[in-house]
């Protein structure tokens, strides 16, 4: 007979590093150890010039459920966790960050919500900050600064794609890839996480999901993702960068097999605008018709596909962005 957790389906959690030897212990001591154990857990590191190695073998070597590999050479995170994707063969995937935490229930209040569900696509948790290398916390559902989308108590354990863009009407809603349990079949039908995105290619994967097959809720902290200056989301600070991403998204969104998604996103915007980079960006996109520019590239590529096949071009976003961003 399978066991209870079987019968809830299998999940791998996916953690690549580069040179995060000193937050490995606490970010693999705290994955290994869940009350709900992982099926799979694969940890790639980028060819890290630290102890990183070392410490990866040490987990490796204590418990038989975690694969570690080694790329020669740094790569990159997205052909990391391209390649990872490739390694799992579980119901479900999570992907984590060598500087993040679970919090020991993780994996078993999630398993047992999509249990329930098994249609959505993923569950996702409450948005909660390590600030910086201190164990101060932020959560911002009880933040009085925090805007109060971060507050998921109201929300049923599952939204529908409907009920998801009533709520989506109203506001931002923190769909964070750090806390988010994915439904591995769904993810690679979708095409995996859009490595021209960057970071923003896991934000997007999960809205565009749930936009498509719903999702949990569960309104408590069950993952810290940990906020420094020189983490890898900070590099959409940088402007060139940020036109590269904007640009790509620009050409994603045009794809005719995400037309629904497109739609989704001119009917309730916020997720979009707000993840992409910043409020002046959000503020931009809707003052300068960022689905105008939009719908301009999907006709593009209906009339003349082998025209708009490369990445749009540089002018395009400065038609989105106020002076001096593009």
């Amino acid at each position: 007979m399978a066991s209870p957790d079987r019968l809830m389906g299998t999940v791998a959690v996916i953690l690549c590093n580069f040179n995060h030897a000193r937050y490995l212990p606490g970010s693999l001591g705290h994955i290994c150890g869940q009350t709900r154990a992982a099926d799979q857990v694969i940890v790639i590191d980028d060819g890290s010039t630290d102890d990183s190695w070392r410490i990866i073998e040490t987990f490796a070597r204590e418990h038989s459920n975690l694969q570690a590999l080694a790329n020669e050479r740094n790569l990159g995170l997205e052909a990391s966790i391209a390649k990872a994707l490739g390694l799992v063969h579980c119901d479900y995937l999570v992907w984590t960050a060598a500087d993040d935490r679970l919090l020991p229930s993780f994996l078993e209040r999630n398993m047992e919500v999509l249990a329930r569900y098994p249609g959505a696509a993923l569950s996702f948790s409450e948005v909660v900050v390590l600030k910086g290398d201190t164990e101060e916390i932020d959560r911002f559902s009880t933040n009085p600064a925090a805007p109060p989308n971060f507050d998921l108590s109201g929300l049923p354990a599952y939204l529908s794609p409907d009920q998801l863009r009533t709520r989506m009407k109203d506001g931002y809603l923190p769909i964070a890839s750090n806390t988010a349990v994915i439904r591995v079949d769904i993810l690679r039908a979708f095409g995996g996480f859009p490595a021209p995105l960057r970071w923003f290619a896991d934000s997007f994967a999960c809205t565009a999901l749930a936009m498509r097959h719903g999702a949990c809720v569960i309104p408590e902290p069950l993952a810290l993702i940990r906020s420094r200056p020189e983490s890898y989301s900070q590099t959409m600070r940088d402007v060139p960068q940020q036109t590269q991403v904007l640009n790509a998204l620009l050409e994603l969104l045009a794809q005719p097999e995400l037309r629904d998604i497109r739609a989704f996103m001119k009917e309730c915007p916020s997720n979009l605008l707000r993840s992409v980079d910043s409020q002046a960006f959000g503020e931009a996109a809707a003052r300068l018709g960022f689905f105008r520019r939009l719908r301009t590239l999907e006709v593009a590529r209906v009339r003349n596909p082998a025209k708009v096949s490369r990445p749009a071009s540089r002018s395009s976003i400065a038609e989105l962005c106020p002076q001096g961003l593009a």
